[in-house]
C-alpha cells in the first residue's frame, strides 16, 4: 500500500498523516469533525484514507524492524 499515487484515497491519506503527526506530538487526539475541518473531506470518507496510512506505517515499522505507533487510534 502506498500514498504517493494520485488516487483519491491516496491524496486524502496524505492530507491526513501530518495532522495525525502533529497531533501525536502535542499528546492530543482529533475527533473526525476536526479533522474534517483541516481537511475540507467530509468525517465519513475517512475509513479507506485511515486505513491507507495506518498500513503504510505498519509497513514502515516493519521494514525498519521497529514498532511504529498506531497513529490513526487518535482519531476520535
Amino acid at each position: 500500500m502506498s500514498i504517493h499515487g494520485d488516487k483519491q484515497y491516496e491524496q486524502r491519506a496524505r492530507a491526513i498523516l501530518p495532522i495525525l503527526v502533529r497531533q501525536a506530538q502535542a499528546g492530543q487526539a482529533i475527533t473526525y469533525m476536526g479533522l474534517s475541518l483541516e481537511t475540507a473531506i467530509h468525517h465519513r470518507a475517512f475509513a479507506y484514507p485511515l486505513g491507507t496510512v495506518a498500513e503504510v506505517l505498519r509497513d514502515l515499522g516493519e521494514q525498519w524492524n521497529e514498532p511504529i505507533p498506531a497513529l490513526t487510534s487518535i482519531v476520535v
